[in-house]
């Protein structure tokens, strides 16, 4: 399927920078859940925690408690 309009050089360049592309962060990241479904959880379930935790001793400091 190859155009006449186009130079043998020009699909080259293509193609090289094609194989140069890398997968965005945020696919990188979804592979990895899919793959360690367990540990993504448990991982999930501590930073809420951490959050949780932040949020209160946030929230006393303010309050001045």
């Amino acid at each position: 399927m190859r155009n006449e309009k186009i130079s043998s050089e020009i699909l080259e360049a293509v193609k090289s920078e094609l194989t140069k592309i890398t997968k965005n962060r945020f696919y990188v990241i979804a592979d990895l859940i899919k793959q360690y479904p367990i540990a993504s959880l448990i991982l999930s379930s501590l930073w809420a925690v951490v959050l949780g935790v932040t949020g209160s001793l946030i929230a006393n400091a303010v309050s001045g408690a």
